[in-house]
């Protein structure tokens, strides 16, 4: 079986472009970025047209966490759990990740996801 040579950034630009819900095109190319803000401003980009990906959530928190800044990514999945439209169970469980300095907020909109999905594994 022949292996298949990696997709470089024109090529996952035009498949975004033919199906913008293509989760896979969107991480990989933020992983060719030249720079975090790049990186992170491609992902914010799959956000827009996936706003249900857990996936997509966990890497943007991630990639702001790698930029050094807890407080926004804290402020983000805040700011996400309360999205309506995008809040679906497994969304809570990124409250635990992230750094250990900001474990109270992070875990605040937990009791919340309680009573929106008891059925969530938390």
């Amino acid at each position: 079986m022949l292996a298949r040579a990696p997709l470089g950034p024109y090529q996952l630009q035009a498949a975004i472009a033919a199906y913008p819900r293509m989760l896979d095109a969107y991480l990989q190319l933020s992983s060719l970025q030249d720079t975090p803000q790049h990186a992170l401003q491609v992902l914010r980009n799959g956000e827009n047209a996936l706003p249900e990906s857990v996936s997509l959530r966990q890497a943007i928190i991630q990639q702001v966490l790698n930029q050094g800044d807890a407080k926004g990514a804290l402020a983000y999945l805040q700011q996400a759990v309360q999205d309506p439209l995008a809040s679906p169970a497994g969304l809570y469980s990124l409250a635990r990740v992230r750094p250990a300095d900001v474990t109270r907020g992070a875990l605040a909109p937990v009791p919340q996801s309680e009573e929106k999905n008891p059925h969530a594994d938390l």
